[in-house]
């Protein structure tokens, strides 16, 4: 038996969850950015430049968002 096979029988039950990363939109939303207009992105384009390379480097899941810690081997 496969390793996932082996895990379905000895539980007697499988449960599949996909979690799929934030897209950009809701990471600035997680992140408390706003934007109200084309003056406001004006205003706010390096943070949100900012935000974007972070996202990049990063990703979107919503717990690597909300973390502090966002590389491993940091424990400051």
């Amino acid at each position: 038996m496969l390793s996932g096979e082996l895990a379905t029988v000895l539980t007697g039950r499988y449960l599949a969850l996909e979690v799929y990363p934030l897209s950009f939109e809701e990471f600035l939303a997680f992140k408390g950015f706003e934007l109200t207009g084309k003056l406001d992105l004006l205003m706010k384009k390096t943070e949100l430049r900012g935000l974007f390379l972070e996202y990049l480097e990063y990703g979107g899941f919503p717990e690597v968002v909300l973390s502090s810690l966002k590389k491993e081997g940091d424990n400051a």
